[in-house]
């Protein structure tokens, strides 16, 4: 497993990548901010949470998937297992 604890906070933020409602913006005042597109279109940064993720090896930029100035945030193999661990011990 990761040396990043897996908290219901952090278990949710990987559920939202895993369903590509994470995406890192390049054509911002803020080059490679990271949003999580919520309900009714509203935003929510969460780039420093994310960065943290992708350092701890769970997440990463998708090169594959590029919209524009956008582009997708996709699980690891690591992330899977983590959230997948995280789940199992909430039973």
């Amino acid at each position: 497993m990761t040396a990043l604890a897996i908290t219901g906070a952090r278990a949710e933020l990987l559920r939202a990548i895993a369903a590509g409602k994470v995406t890192e913006d390049w054509f911002t005042d803020e080059p490679g901010e990271i949003r999580h597109r919520e309900y009714a279109g509203r935003d929510t940064r969460v780039t420093g949470k994310v960065r943290v993720m992708k350092s701890a090896g769970l997440c990463e930029t998708d090169p594959a998937d590029e919209d524009f100035h956008v582009r997708g945030i996709k699980l690891t193999e690591a992330g899977v297992r983590a959230l997948a661990y995280y789940d199992a011990g909430k039973d």
